[in-house]
């Protein structure tokens, strides 16, 4: 899962590793493009210094859903090999497929990682761009590539293996200043509002946030003129399968998620939006 950026001028290489670590709330949404179905991003790191003495049952999930992909075969932990999960994690759906974001916090060991499944049958020979290094999933039609401190995992829509159309879709991501779905103003205040949330692009009123306020979760809502779901019904809806033991142990009077229950609900739907990267 790869996304190195080699670009020969030192001046750009510079400009590209800033634009990509640059102090802010999140630089992963930068990738986002405008013509997208929905997002998922949960602010990980942020999320997890806000987490109740009690560890929720679910706080493992991401990383066990991620050893499972056939890349990560015999890998513990996904920091292993230079992916810092715990920092953020973006999902995201368009007309080309599914996305999965994360962040590198060695990339350095991530190329070594890939070099090793290429050896194991795993993953193919490396293609070199301008922007990202790309490899395909020798076992799926998982396409891997990383840029500097991002990972991103594409899964394209169309069943068929298409290099020209992946290295358009990647380019179009990895491009500094191409239109992203953080110029929208309806995004923009989700975003900033919340500590996680899911965001419909077609029908923003649909759309969902969270964000810590004491032991419990404030819902952040963009419309107001509508009724809205408990937190606990939008996750069930978006694959969570919530038990009527969910309801009593975590929703208070006020319809508001206790941070545990956000979490165990949240990692439920990651491992639900996880399963198309998975063999």
């Amino acid at each position: 899962m790869a996304l190195l950026g080699l670009i020969g001028l030192f001046a750009v290489m510079v400009a590209v590793y800033l634009y990509y670590n640059f102090k802010a709330k999140s630089n992963l949404t930068l990738m986002i493009p405008q013509e997208v179905n929905w997002v998922y991003h949960f602010q990980t790191k942020e999320l997890r210094s806000k987490l109740p003495s009690e560890k929720p049952e679910y706080i493992d999930s991401l990383s066990y859903t991620m050893t499972k992909l056939p890349v990560f075969s015999g890998v513990n932990e996904p920091a292993d090999v230079g992916i810092a999960l715990y920092s953020d994690v973006v999902i995201f759906q368009n007309a080309k497929g599914w996305h999965c974001l994360l962040r590198l916090n060695n990339p350095s060991n991530f190329s070594d990682f890939m070099k090793k499944m290429q050896k194991e049958g795993y993953v193919e020979e490396e293609s070199k761009k301008d922007l990202y290094k790309v490899r395909k999933s020798a076992k799926s039609l998982l396409w891997i590539a990383y840029q500097q401190k991002v990972l991103c995992l594409f899964i394209p829509s169309d069943t068929i293996p298409d290099k020209y159309g992946m290295n358009k879709n990647m380019e179009q991501l990895f491009t500094p200043g191409h239109l992203a779905v953080n110029q929208l103003d309806d995004f923009s205040e989700l975003f900033n509002k919340t500590d996680a949330y899911f965001y419909h692009r077609k029908n923003p009123e649909k759309s969902f946030g969270f964000k810590v306020e004491g032991d419990y979760m404030k819902n952040v809502y963009l419309s107001s003129d509508s009724m809205h779901p408990s937190p606990l019904m939008f996750f069930d809806k978006l694959g969570a399968s919530v038990t009527s033991n969910d309801v009593e142990n975590y929703l208070n009077r006020d319809n508001q998620l206790s941070v545990k229950g956000f979490f165990n609900e949240h990692f439920k739907v990651v491992n639900e939006y996880l399963k198309p990267f998975l063999p």
